[in-house]
């Protein structure tokens, strides 16, 4: 079976050619690496499903209040939502709004931040 962090090396691949359709599709790459490794880890703490939101963002809020009395389990589940909330619009604008630029550092930068999603979510997973 596939996980989702193996589209971290698409998005690696990707990022080599500089053209900008591609550097879109690194950030679309980053993004959906770390959406299906929280996807996968929301199913393993018991999410079922976000109602009437948005799937992604009920993921990411889901994770965000997961009950722990760990303090620092906690605040790593808060980064994470962070983290989402920018990678999930830096890929909103490089796959919807075709008229903005994408910054030249904001596909290596998508990648690091899934990178971190991915790594926070392996340390929290016992």
């Amino acid at each position: 079976m596939m996980r989702g962090r193996e589209l971290l090396r698409v998005a690696k691949e990707l990022h080599r050619t500089a053209s900008e359709p591609w550097m879109r599709s690194v950030i679309n790459r980053a993004y959906y690496a770390a959406f299906a490794e929280a996807s996968t880890y929301a199913t393993r703490n018991r999410y079922h499903g976000p109602g009437s939101r948005s799937p992604h963002r009920g993921v990411w809020a889901f994770i965000a209040r997961i009950p722990d009395s760990d303090r620092r389990r906690r605040a790593m589940r808060a980064a994470i939502r962070g983290h989402a909330r920018w990678l999930q619009e830096e890929r909103e604008k490089a796959d919807y709004r075709l008229n903005k630029n994408i910054g030249r550092e904001t596909p290596t930068e998508a990648m690091r931040v899934a990178k971190r999603i991915v790594d926070t979510l392996d340390e929290l997973t016992p």
